[in-house]
């Protein structure tokens, strides 16, 4: 796979509506301590895409926003994010999403187009 130009934020998110927070607390802890991941990734940050409803104490987490950097290959991020997807009981879809880009779903039905989408997604400049 090709490497990145520069760095570039992404954003994740996983079809897990009523345990989004701990999915993505949980993926984010996978790819910390995943050395492919861990060594291109500038910031990784839980952060939610909508305000919190008055009735809550503190927000939901539904994104997991990745900056990688330089050189960063998107192979490693497919693998991260497909290795955590199986070792999850039952089946989770991850969506990874740049602005401006159309969004990459990871769902395991098919490893080779997800792996060549992720990379597309991440070639480029940031847009």
């Amino acid at each position: 796979m090709s490497e990145i130009s520069s760095s570039i934020t992404l954003l994740i998110k996983t079809d897990d509506q009523k345990e989004a927070e701990r999915s993505l607390r949980s993926l984010d802890r996978w790819l910390a301590r995943d050395p492919e991941v861990q060594t291109g990734t500038l910031s990784r940050e839980l952060t939610s895409l909508k305000p919190p409803e008055a009735t809550y104490q503190s927000p939901w987490f539904d994104v997991l926003s990745l900056v990688l950097s330089t050189g960063f290959n998107a192979a490693s991020l497919w693998l991260g994010i497909n290795n955590w997807r199986l070792s999850r009981p039952g089946s989770v879809t991850v969506t990874v999403v740049r602005a401006g880009r159309d969004a990459v779903r990871i769902d395991g039905v098919d490893p080779a187009t997800e792996q060549r989408l992720l990379a597309a997604l991440l070639g480029g400049e940031d847009g």
